[in-house]
């Protein structure tokens, strides 16, 4: 099983080679930030209630009002093979709206010594609230690629969010608007497409919420589904589920713990050919 997961694994990284030397979309595949967000299937843009919310929907930042740092890891497939790791910060309070930085990177692990391949992506955001109960986001982005030689380029992510009292909200969010070009210093370029999201989240009962967002890239359209039930002020469990592999479903669940500053949340996400991955973050609220 190692051996034909190993084979894939070059399989994919000659995908992403073919991709730069024929200037093709192929980098940068919207993975998510936090734990909490992909535990629910990645229906979050309406949510986007956390410091996460700087990758789904930077008009969340004027939910928070305390500062909030959240870290992830991940050995993507648990292969050993690649990992995938984020952070972000949300600072509320600043000229009468909020600030956030955020970063990822998908990089092969010290395992593979054949090859050195890394995606980096830097955010800053800010976020206003005009309106009651409405804010607007925006953030930039700027992109960092090395695979043979290095390659950079600049996006543009912007939301709106809509929320009543927490018990119903809607969000829309459009990623990388301006469809950023990856340029590599060989020559060989990566187009980064515009990711259109929207969703809505309803609170039914004081400690559930139910979410659900649709996405589109290139003209394919994804479904996802989220819910989230806490028990108590301490402990939450998630689920989820996204509808995107020729109409067919992949399952999403995870727990969140919270203590005092300390929030910890655990993700589990299936995969249809791969090995399934587990996803971890730690954050503080201050």
């Amino acid at each position: 099983m190692k051996k034909k997961l190993l084979i894939l694994f070059v399989l994919i990284l000659s995908t992403i080679n073919y991709h730069l030397s024929t200037a093709s979309a192929g980098m940068f595949e919207p993975l998510g930030l936090g734990a909490r967000p992909l535990a629910m299937g990645k229906s979050f843009v309406a949510l986007a209630n956390d410091a996460s919310c700087i990758y789904w929907n930077p008009a969340g930042l004027t939910q928070l009002d305390k500062d909030e740092i959240i870290t992830m890891y991940s050995d993507l497939y648990n292969m050993g093979l690649i990992s995938y790791q984020g952070a972000c910060f949300a600072h509320p309070g600043i000229g009468g709206g909020a600030i956030g930085f955020g970063y990822t990177r998908l990089a092969t692990s010290n395992k593979v010594d054949f090859l050195d391949f890394q995606e980096n992506t830097f955010l800053f955001s800010y976020a206003i609230s005009p309106l009651r109960y409405t804010s607007i986001g925006v953030n930039l982005k700027y992109y960092l690629a090395d695979f043979e030689t290095s390659g950079t380029g600049a996006g543009i992510d912007a939301g709106v969010l809509f929320n009543y009292d927490n018990i119903i909200s809607i969000g829309v969010s459009a990623q990388d608007i301006n469809e950023p070009t990856v340029q590599f210093q060989s020559g060989a370029s990566d187009k980064v497409p515009l990711n259109l999201k929207a969703g809505m989240a309803v609170a039914p009962l004081r400690d559930l919420v139910i979410a659900l967002d649709m996405d589109n890239i290139n003209e394919d359209t994804k479904l996802h589904v989220g819910a989230e039930y806490w028990l108590g002020k301490y402990f939450a469990v998630r689920a989820g589920g996204i509808n995107q592999y020729q109409g067919n479903w992949t399952y999403s669940g995870g727990i969140g713990i919270v203590y005092r500053a300390i929030k910890l949340d655990y993700a589990y996400q299936r995969h249809f050919d791969l090995e399934d991955t587990h996803f971890m973050s730690l954050g503080f609220v201050f």
